[in-house]
């Protein structure tokens, strides 16, 4: 008998995780995939310690955006989200110790993946004009994912049906608003090691 895949869910909104795990698991029951989902709210850059190293065939996860503060956040989104100080919020980091952190997070990943595993990052391009990134979010991502190892990154873009509410409002005032039209997906694959 053969193992099955795992594919694994971090993100730290709970509905969020909840319907990823839901429609995943209903496509792979379908398609009669024998591959179990785990769904997991937890720090993504000690999260290999929970699920091991070299144990998982598909990594998904998002990276945190900007400030994520209780009080700034829509009634219910959140919900049994432990905040932290500004010092160990990866949300609330920006320049080169947001760019440290989401290394730290993308390694993570690499570290629990099998050799060909997937990592595959939701993004959406809010930070880059805010915390002078000095890229796109998405090309940070790839750009930290094949320096941490992985291979064959492919960025894929996706137009939101649902844009957020500030469009109208920024477009009014004459600012950009094309970070907050578009998500995108950023996939790479684990390689061997090169020396």
């Amino acid at each position: 008998m053969t193992k099955a895949n795992r594919l694994i869910i971090n993100d730290i909104e709970e509905d969020y995780v909840a319907v990823a795990q839901g429609i995943i698991s209903e496509l792979l029951r379908l398609t009669n995939h024998s591959t179990t989902v785990e769904a997991y709210r937890a720090d993504a850059i000690t999260l290999h310690n929970l699920i091991g190293v070299n144990t998982a065939n598909v990594v998904v996860f998002s990276p945190p955006y900007g400030p994520i503060q209780q009080s700034k956040l829509p009634r219910g989104l959140g919900r049994g989200y432990k905040m932290t100080t500004t010092a160990g919020n990866i949300g609330m980091m920006t320049n080169s110790h947001y760019r440290a952190a989401l290394m730290q997070v993308i390694a993570s990943a690499y570290m629990m993946l099998m050799l060909h595993g997937r990592c595959v990052v939701v993004v959406k391009d809010r930070m880059a004009t805010r915390s002078k990134l000095g890229k796109p979010l998405q090309e940070l991502v790839a750009e930290i994912m094949r320096t941490v190892g992985f291979d064959n990154i492919r960025t894929y873009t996706f137009a939101l049906q649902h844009p957020s509410g500030y469009v109208k409002i920024l477009r009014r005032r004459g600012h950009p608003i094309e970070h907050l039209l578009y998500e995108y997906v950023v996939v790479g694959e684990k390689k061997p090691y090169k020396r």
